[in-house]
């Protein structure tokens, strides 16, 4: 299996304002098959959560104060 890292080198040259470089392309689509190699090896290690269940868990940590929060 071939894993990619996301260190990576941005190129500029003289493009136009908003063309996107073809490497920068690349880098992108590196970084999400990195993202899509961790989400696989979340699941695969059973560090999952259900969707509801953890929207629920980020909206009740956003509304509580910062001094309420659980330390770990």
């Amino acid at each position: 299996m071939m894993v990619f890292t996301t260190r990576d080198v941005i190129l500029m040259d003289t493009q136009r304002p908003g063309d996107t470089h073809p490497l920068e392309r690349e880098r992108i689509h590196f970084l999400l098959l990195d993202d899509a190699l961790r989400g696989l090896e979340d699941i695969a290690a059973d560090r999952t959560e259900d969707a509801d269940t953890a929207l629920s868990r980020l909206q009740q940590q956003r509304t509580e104060k910062p001094s309420d929060r659980k330390r770990g």
